[in-house]
């Protein structure tokens, strides 16, 4: 079918030949010259793949050289960049120490996995794959397998291979800088299960109405990112709870954070072979210290919290005890008193003046 003298003027790349297609010839691709065959002692110029086409009239490239790709097969050319970026930067550490104890393909996968948790808070794990190639991740750690039933089973064998992570988190353990401090916390975590063997009733069940497991953490109080943490039954009394998690993880050193349930006596008990192991337990509401020590009357501002008052006092060679006030929260407290007294009552100071004993114990008792 022959070509319009119009449609061969369009401008188009040397060595090429317009070759007409469509069930009416009416649609022109632009087909590149490869070379020559003899046939009989005859020169037959040879056509090679389609480079572009000649759409109303304008020579139209082809970036594949054929026929352009479905959207659903292309690959994903706008990539987030910032947020990934900067993780990765902050935590190449982290990197190095999966290195030291995983194969390649699971340290990458742990990795990648973690910076996307970060990054993308809420993320389940059939969306990991789409997000990773969706952000600069997939540029810089390529081919990494994040797919649905990939990673449903890499959790699996993770989880039974529980020595190397135990070997993962000494190894954090013993990298902490020594001017750095190590602080040792735990919470309780909500759990209903039926079929997890660490959910338990705590002395907190009869206030909740419900299950816990007790989770202990350890984080660098300096460089702020944690260092290693683990789960224990919510009915684990915290001295045991903490002295194993302390020993299991090899802690030689830092301040142990803990509440009423875990006092500075048992805890020096438990602790005193180690004198680099130190303790912070919050006061009792009705505690002597408060007002054998005049805990109520603050004498310093909490650098860096410049609407938080404190107080210090030493009462032995090793014990200090703290106060601390936060005036934005006293004052909210105190309002909300003020609105649940009887309106038709007399407003008497020394009622006010006890109140506020209590809102600014309470205070001090949270602030721990």
């Amino acid at each position: 079918m022959a070509v319009p003298e119009e449609i061969r003027a369009v401008e188009r790349p040397k060595n090429t030949i317009v070759a007409p297609y469509g069930k009416n010839g009416n649609l022109y691709a632009v087909r590149e010259r490869v070379g020559c065959r003899y046939v009989q002692g005859r020169r037959i110029p040879v056509t090679g793949k389609t480079i572009g086409h000649i759409i109303e009239g304008k020579f139209v490239p082809s970036d594949a050289g054929e026929a352009p790709q479905p959207v659903s097969q292309a690959p994903v050319d706008l990539k987030d960049w910032a947020n990934v970026t900067l993780c990765c930067n902050i935590s190449t550490n982290l990197l190095e120490e999966l290195l030291a104890i995983y194969d390649k393909d699971d340290a990458y996968k742990l990795y990648c996995s973690s910076i996307l948790r970060v990054c993308y808070p809420g993320i389940k794990d059939s969306e990991l794959k789409d997000v990773y190639e969706e952000c600069f991740l997939s540029e810089k750690f390529t081919n990494v397998a994040l797919s649905k039933n990939t990673i449903s089973k890499f959790w699996n064998d993770l989880g039974r291979a529980y020595s190397r992570i135990c070997k993962f988190m000494e190894t954090r353990v013993l990298k902490v800088e020594k001017n750095h401090h190590l602080i040792i916390d735990g919470t309780l975590k909500t759990n209903k299960s039926t079929v997890n063997t660490l959910s338990d009733y705590s002395r907190k069940s009869r206030l909740k109405g419900s299950k816990d497991i007790s989770i202990l953490y350890a984080y660098d109080l300096e460089a702020e990112e944690p260092i290693c943490s683990k789960c224990y039954p919510g009915n684990m009394i915290d001295a045991t709870s903490y002295e194993s998690f302390i020993d299991e993880n090899n802690i030689t050193k830092g301040i142990i954070v803990s509440d009423r349930g875990f006092p500075s006596s048992c805890a020096k008990e438990k602790f005193s072979s180690n004198k680099d192991i130190h303790f912070v337990n919050a006061l009792r509401r009705n505690s002597i210290y408060i007002k054998d020590y005049n805990l109520l009357e603050f004498s310093g501002q909490l650098s860096g919290y410049e609407d938080i008052i404190y107080k210090k006092v030493k009462i032995s060679d090793d014990k200090y005890v703290f106060s601390f006030k936060d005036v934005n929260r006293a004052y909210k407290e105190d309002i909300s008193w003020l609105h649940r007294i009887n309106k038709n009552d007399e407003f008497k100071n020394i009622d006010y003046d006890e109140a506020k004993k209590i809102i600014w114990c309470n205070n001090i008792r949270n602030r721990y």
